[in-house]
């Protein structure tokens, strides 16, 4: 699934397969950045925590708050429809362009 056609769902109603749009779109981004064996790294790890990410990307409970986590190396914020990494001067950033969805990811 790309990522234009996981954004056609609200983020409550997303499932794995959605939501591994997501993840793609940051390797996409990192690979840009960090190069084959930056983003090789970071694929692992994001892999590695993807239903917990998940959860917290389509809890609407997460309108009004996110949750920091560690990553290895990487740092993530996630709030509902909502998903920063970060590692260093790397940043990757996917917001779901829904209402409801948080406006930021962090801040909270």
């Amino acid at each position: 699934m790309q990522l234009n056609d996981a954004f056609r769902i609200a983020p409550a109603s997303w499932t794995n397969r959605e939501f591994d749009a997501v993840l793609r779109a940051i390797a996409g981004v990192a690979e840009r950045r960090l190069g084959p064996d930056g983003v090789a790294g970071l694929d692992g790890v994001l892999h590695a925590h993807a239903e917990e990410l998940r959860q917290i990307f389509v809890d609407v409970s997460y309108q009004q708050r996110s949750e920091r986590l560690g990553l290895g190396s990487y740092d993530a914020s996630v709030a509902y429809g909502c998903i920063q990494v970060t590692r260093s001067t790397f940043v990757a950033v996917i917001r779901a362009p829904f209402p409801g969805a948080n406006p930021v990811c962090v801040g909270y």
